[in-house]
């Protein structure tokens, strides 16, 4: 792509009726009114692509802002997705979802660790969402070129997680999707923890008189709850924020398995009895935080604040001095989020199941594909 490629205003009457609802995407940030626009966005160069997945690419686009008598122009770097249309026409779940996001965002503006959302345009063709750049790519980079880990700065990134998972659901979100492909890092400086949830395209409004029941979500980070065709609530992101804790510390997967369906099994029995001999360099209280994000019934897990009160979090002391090696196994094999998780695909047979998962759990001698 040229990096002189740039958005145009369509000058073309819009013909296709708006996805989106005006009032649904209204809202405040910094003291601006800022809302849907009917248009094609414009002024903004685009640089290259930094996403894409679906339906959907986002790009790194910028432009400069005008200077302040002697104060050169500023450089101003933002993300914008890019929605197909087409892919959204004949399907009213996605839609939904879609006007979801947008309206999750507007609920979490104020939280400095949830990715902002600037402006939305809908075009004939496209949806495009702008958003905060955060140049230090994801919380997946960390796993993938760190050497080593220190328990205090597991203590600062999983603090920013809880807390801004907390605010979600004081703010009645559950994410739905939360993995470290989806948390973001502010700064490429080694030392800068500052995170950015992201991606809200599987999250819901929680409405206590009906418990959500949708299964989605990507293998080994799903709260087991949410696979028993069961409803469940906010706890099942307390699940996930456990399981990344556990990438955090060990560079490996929850649940390992060559094949997703198998992960779903897996994760949805939620067998833990193979995690202790690969956390054994966490201090006790993190072990003993870890387990408790990774209960397994959802009533005995803790909630955010919960969480947050863990004498893990109020230690007044340095965190031990001793370096967590990050697995490079994680690094590579990617599971994908699935929409729609079927009853087909949670029915393996656990003979098979048992026999590769001790397979597996064999450190060192697995390999992801």
């Amino acid at each position: 792509m040229s990096t002189n490629e740039s958005f145009t205003q369509n000058q073309t009457k819009i013909k296709a009726s708006l996805f989106l609802d005006i009032n649904l995407c209204y809202y405040r940030k910094c003291s601006r009114m800022i809302i849907t626009q009917e248009k094609e966005p414009k002024s903004y160069d685009l640089v290259k692509i930094i996403g894409s997945g679906g339906n959907a690419v986002v790009k790194l686009a910028q432009k400069y802002k005008s200077g302040i008598e002697n104060n050169p122009r500023q450089l101003k770097q933002i993300a914008i997705k890019q929605i197909k249309k087409s892919s959204l026409l004949k399907d009213k779940v996605a839609i939904n979802q879609l006007k979801v996001e947008i309206e999750v965002h507007r609920k979490l503006q104020n939280c400095a660790n949830i990715l902002g959302l600037y402006k939305v345009y809908e075009s004939n063709n496209n949806v495009y969402l702008f958003l905060e750049y955060q140049e230090g790519g994801t919380l997946m980079n960390i796993l993938k070129n760190s050497k080593e880990m220190i328990e205090k700065d597991l203590q600062i990134i999983m603090g920013q997680l809880i807390l801004a998972t907390d605010y979600m659901h004081q703010m009645g979100i559950i994410h739905r999707d939360l993995k470290p492909q989806n948390i973001l890092l502010n700064s490429k400086e080694k030392k800068n923890l500052d995170l950015r949830i992201a991606d809200f395209g599987l999250s819901c409004i929680y409405n206590n008189a009906k418990k959500p029941s949708e299964k989605c979500g990507t293998p080994t980070y799903i709260g087991p709850e949410m696979l028993k065709s069961s409803r469940y609530d906010y706890k099942v992101d307390i699940f996930s924020l456990g399981s990344i804790m556990y990438n955090l510390v060990t560079g490996r997967y929850l649940f390992q398995s060559k094949k997703n369906d198998n992960i779903l099994h897996l994760n949805m029995q939620c067998n833990l009895d193979h995690i202790d001999k690969y956390i054994s360099s966490l201090t006790y209280e993190g072990r003993d935080l870890l387990k408790k994000l990774l209960e397994k019934d959802p009533l005995l897990r803790p909630n955010a604040k919960q969480a947050l009160k863990h004498p893990w979090f109020q230690a007044d002391r340095e965190a031990l001095d001793v370096a967590l090696v990050i697995n490079e196994q994680i690094q590579n094999l990617t599971y994908q989020k699935k929409f729609n998780i079927s009853s087909s695909q949670l029915n393996q047979e656990s003979g098979a199941q048992s026999s590769h998962y001790n397979n597996e759990n064999q450190r060192g001698s697995s390999h992801h594909q």
